[in-house]
């Protein structure tokens, strides 16, 4: 810890010089001893700014060992590359973000299943794959996009009226009393991530009640707060690549010009991540209009 400080202040003074934080200062820093939640909160702080990432920036990350963590933060928050006159350019605008996250070195299963998760719809003209191809988008993406799509956009075919018959009058069964639905939700083994290594992660448990969205502090009470789910823009997950599908451990919700929440599973490295599906399953049964989306570049 002694070190991480100094080195993480000359970061920061080496961003201030060049105007913007670039890949060679984000080697330098973790050579010198920087921790990568460090060199990450430094990229995310508001008052930074990021150069752009080329292609050799990624291949020197890479090189020098950089985790995967800090380069997908950098690559989110680097502006996104100015295409050369006579590149083609998308008709659908949302697929710059989908060419970011291919090209930030996310494996294919985790971009799959961003994609997954947002729900969104792609009607890809002949000039979306070519832009999606000459970017290098992988294979597996770009069918993907063509072939997925919701159930609930499929206008289904007129059925055909059957010729009337007769039929006795059912005989009424007793109905049952159905079972209330809870109104409430308690989740257990979640710890608050904090942004900056300077504040210390806090662990608690999250009740949903209504709108109302309860954070209680397992330590200190007075680290407890609220917020609605009215209020969110929008929610995507933290995941990790695993051979047979992706394990996504942590949640975060933005809310609409304000805070952002990161909730993670404790049970993390035990392989579990039952508190998150539960959030995933509560929110998008009882909210179904909050937006599920991929990062963007200030995520």
């Amino acid at each position: 810890m002694r070190r991480v400080l100094p080195v993480l202040f000359m970061l920061l003074a080496v961003s201030a010089l060049a105007d913007e934080l670039t890949a060679s200062a984000v080697i330098t820093a973790f050579r010198m001893g920087a921790t990568p939640e460090a060199i990450t909160a430094s990229i995310n702080n508001a008052g930074n700014t990021v150069a752009p990432v080329t292609q050799t920036d990624l291949a020197n990350l890479k090189a020098a060992g950089v985790p995967d963590a800090v380069v997908q933060a950098l690559v989110a928050k680097a502006p996104a590359p100015t295409p050369p006159p006579g590149q083609p350019r998308p008709d659908d605008p949302r697929l710059v973000n989908v060419v970011r996250m291919a090209r930030s070195g996310l494996s294919e299963p985790i971009v799959l299943e961003q994609l997954k998760r947002s729900g969104e719809n792609f009607q890809l003209t002949p000039n979306d794959l070519v832009y999606l191809k000459a970017e290098g988008v992988p294979e597996s993406v770009i069918t993907f996009l063509v072939t997925n799509k919701n159930v609930s956009s499929v206008t289904s075919a007129p059925a055909v009226a059957a010729e009337p018959t007769v039929t006795p009058a059912p005989t009424v069964a007793p109905t049952a009393t159905p079972t209330p639905e809870p109104t409430e939700l308690t989740v257990e083994d979640v710890v608050l991530i904090k942004p900056t290594f300077m504040k210390k992660n806090r662990p608690g448990r999250l009740v949903f009640k209504g709108d109302d969205v309860q954070f209680n502090d397992a330590v200190d009470p007075r680290e407890s707060f609220g917020f609605q789910m009215s209020g969110v823009e929008k929610v995507w997950f933290t995941c990790q690549a695993r051979p047979s599908e992706s394990f996504c451990y942590q949640i975060n919700l933005q809310i609409v010009k304000g805070a952002r929440y990161r909730f993670q599973d404790v049970k993390r490295e035990t392989g579990s991540n039952e508190a998150i599906q539960k959030m995933e399953e509560w929110i998008k049964k009882h909210f179904p209009s909050v937006s599920w989306a991929p990062p963007d570049m200030n995520d």
